[in-house]
């Protein structure tokens, strides 16, 4: 499983409510359903 950062910049950023999170998943995918997951619309 690989770790790393999300960031957001400006319309995203004000969106998602910060501006980087950690992720930890199999794939960049994963990281990528995960964020979605936690911040819909």
């Amino acid at each position: 499983m690989a770790a790393g950062t999300i960031r957001y910049w400006a319309a995203a950023k004000a969106a998602a409510g910060t501006a980087e999170e950690p992720y930890a998943a199999a794939t960049l995918a994963e990281a990528l359903d995960a964020a979605r997951e936690r911040h819909p619309g």
